[in-house]
C-alpha cells in the first residue's frame, strides 16, 4: 500500500471514471487481445511468488491498461472527462517542467548538492547519505559499520553489513557485533533503546556504545554509535 503515492493522478481519474461506466469499460476488455494478455498474467502468477517486490509490476500493469483502455474511450464518448483530464494533464507538466528547472542549478554544479541531496534523501525511506557531512567525520576506511533500517548504500564508502546478516533466529546477543568486528553501528528510526527492543537482543544495553551524531539534531531519525571498546571481545 505504501507504493500508492507514486502513480499519476491521472491514473485515480482514470480509474474513478472506468468504475463510474463500469459496463463499457468491460466491453472493451474483453478484445481478443486483452484477454489473451489477462491469461498470460493469470499462468504467472500462479507460479511466481507476487507478495512483494518487482513481482508486483505485473499487477501495475494490469491495473494501468484496465484503466487507459476505459480512459482512452471514455474521453473520447463524454467531453466533461476530456476537459479533466486536459486540466490534470496540465497542471502535472507545470509542476514537472518546474521541478526540472529548480534542479537544474544542481546537475550543473551551479548549487550545493549536498544541500540538495540532504533535503531530498532525508525524505527517502531507506538510503544512507552522509547528511551535511556528518557522518563522514566518524566514520574511516578501518571501520566495519553494521546498519539497521538502511537499504541503499548508493552513497555508502564504507566497509557496511546489514544487521540481519549478523543476528540469527536462535542467537541474538549483541556480542555478535564484536564478533563480526563491527565498530559503528548506524541506526535508522530510533535510539540504541528502540534497537535492542525491536529485534529484542540479548546483552543489549546503552552502556556498550556511544552516540556520536544524529541527524537530525533532536530528532535522530539517523544515530551512529560506535561499539565501546571496553566491551569487545579480547
Amino acid at each position: 500500500m505504501q507504493n500508492i503515492s507514486v502513480l499519476s493522478p491521472l491514473f485515480y481519474f482514470g480509474m474513478f471514471i472506468v468504475i463510474l461506466h463500469w459496463r463499457c469499460a468491460f466491453k472493451l476488455l474483453r478484445r481478443p487481445n486483452l484477454s489473451l494478455f489477462f491469461v498470460f498474467l493469470a499462468a504467472e502468477y500462479i507460479f511466481v511468488k507476487y507478495h512483494f517486490g518487482r513481482y508486483l509490476l505485473g499487477l501495475y500493469s494490469l491495473a494501468v491498461l484496465i484503466v487507459s483502455i476505459g480512459l482512452k474511450d471514455l474521453i473520447k464518448k463524454y467531453n466533461i472527462y476530456k476537459i479533466v483530464f486536459v486540466m490534470i494533464y496540465g497542471i502535472l507538466f507545470i509542476y514537472y517542467f518546474t521541478n526540472t528547472l529548480l534542479v537544474l542549478p544542481y546537475g550543473f554544479g551551479w548549487a550545493d548538492n549536498n544541500r540538495y541531496l540532504t533535503r531530498i534523501l532525508f525524505r527517502d525511506n531507506a538510503s544512507y547519505y552522509d547528511f551535511d557531512h556528518l557522518f563522514s567525520k566518524w566514520i574511516s576506511s578501518n571501520d566495519k559499520v553494521a546498519t539497521y533500517g538502511i537499504s541503499g548504500y548508493y552513497y555508502a564508502d564504507f566497509d557496511y553489513i546489514d544487521i540481519y546478516y549478523i543476528f540469527g533466529k536462535n542467537n541474538k546477543s549483541f556480542d555478535l557485533l564484536m564478533e563480526k568486528n563491527v565498530t559503528k553501528l548506524l541506526i535508522k528510526g530510533g535510539d540504541i533503546f528502540w534497537f535492542c527492543e525491536s529485534l529484542s537482543l540479548q546483552n543489549c544495553s546503552s552502556n556498550k556504545v556511544k552516540l556520536l551524531v544524529s541527524y537530525p539534531e533532536g530528532i535522530g531519525k539517523y544515530n551512529l554509535y560506535s561499539i565501546s571498546e571496553s566491551t569487545r571481545l579480547p
